[in-house]
């Protein structure tokens, strides 16, 4: 049965973390698919993190189908070394982990198992164990822990599920290689947000290609639990807004609009404005526990609290955004303008200083010819 298990990568990105690296590594040995090939990353790590996969290579790399270690002389980000070993990878399916997790027992031939029996799915996530930095059990289930209705954690309701209950996979995702630009598909990762692990699900999910695997396939390493629900980094509030929003154009009208709202959400985050942040949440939760309602008795229809209103606050804030953006457009398109006059200017001004110099110099060594240019400053040119 495992001869037809299709051809696996695993794509490890890599940085700084030599010291879990090669319990990582060792995970991947004795997996049960007949074809794995593991790819590593090391993004320009600042520890000996790279030349501690390179001595497990010499030693392991023998028990897998091929090994590489791919390094980036400069630190290039987590999404640019995700492109990076899926434009190395050559196996049929992709497993996605961090350097610092590592693969329970059986883990990766149950995902790809379940890949093989879903053809359909362009991507999938499992469920995952988080421990500490000592491998100790901070939570058995990250998806029970996340609040997931696992009965909604199929591809036709997969976007609302992380609409209302989002528990992030990390780097718990599989991908089909063919899914990817870089072999003909149509994602790649985009190197310009910070939270490339929602872009990437959200885009599956819009589409109705992102499966669940309901195993707990991986171990997630956190420095310490619980971690923190409020997102209290500017940078990534603004990056979740714009990739709920992306994402938000390829679903039907009454999830975009909900969409829409949680990027407004972080938007309002971003920029400090707290009471209009909390306002907007108040709504995204009643939505929620309507959600919640309307599965338990599917012969309510629950109608979503506030949403007239939901609607009216989206629009005045959209407009509002618009605004701000034109004008931010603007007054770039004027800054552009002055540098260019002001390089313009510059380089006038250089120029004449150099011609003054030029003359300075010849005056300095023909000064009868000064005297005479003097004397005869005022008089007409023949």
């Amino acid at each position: 049965m495992n001869a037809l298990l299709p051809s696996v990568t695993i794509a490890v990105p890599a940085y700084n973390h030599s010291r879990y690296v090669v319990q990582a590594l060792d995970s991947m040995l004795d997996s049960g698919v007949p074809e794995v090939e593991v790819i590593v990353c090391d993004d320009a790590s600042t520890d000996d993190t790279a030349e501690v996969v390179e001595a497990w290579g010499r030693q392991h790399g023998h028990g897998l189908s091929r090994f590489e270690l791919l390094r980036h002389q400069r630190n290039a980000g987590l999404c640019q070394t995700l492109n990076d070993l899926v434009g190395a990878a050559r196996g049929e399916l992709i497993h996605v982990i961090a350097s610092d997790d590592y693969f329970l027992p059986g883990g990766i031939l149950t995902k790809t198992r379940v890949m093989a029996e879903h053809p359909e799915w362009e991507a999938a996530f499992c469920d995952g164990r988080a421990v500490g930095p000592d491998s100790q059990t901070y939570v058995e289930s990250l998806v029970s822990d996340s609040g997931f209705i696992t009965a909604q954690l199929v591809p036709e309701s997969m976007s609302e599920e992380l609409l209302f209950h989002w528990g992030p996979p990390v780097h718990q995702m599989t991908w089909r290689r063919g899914t990817y630009q870089q072999h003909g598909g149509t994602f790649a990762y985009d190197p310009t947000v910070f939270c490339e692990d929602y872009d990437s699900a959200l885009w599956a999910a819009a589409r109705g290609s992102l499966g669940y695997i309901p195993h707990v396939c991986q171990a997630y390493r956190c420095r310490s639990w619980p971690q923190s629900s409020e997102r209290n980094s500017i940078r990534e509030c603004r990056d979740m807004a714009f990739v709920l929003t992306k994402q938000a154009r390829h679903l039907p009208p009454r999830l975009k609009r909900h969409y829409e709202l949680l990027a407004l959400i972080y938007t309002c985050s971003a920029i400090g404005d707290t009471l209009q942040a909390n306002a907007l949440r108040r709504i995204h939760h009643a939505s929620r526990d309507a959600y919640v309602q309307r599965l338990r008795d599917p012969q309510t229809i629950a109608e979503i609290p506030g949403s007239t209103e939901l609607t009216a606050a989206l629009r005045g804030q959209l407009t509002r955004m618009e605004e701000l953006t034109n004008d931010l457009k603007l007054t770039l398109r004027q800054t552009k303008t002055l540098v260019k006059k002001r390089d313009a200017a510059i380089s006038d001004l250089t120029s004449r200083l150099k011609a003054a110099h030029h003359l300075l110099r010849h005056h300095a060594v023909n000064p009868g010819r000064a005297l005479r240019l003097w004397w005869n400053r005022d008089k007409p040119l023949p």
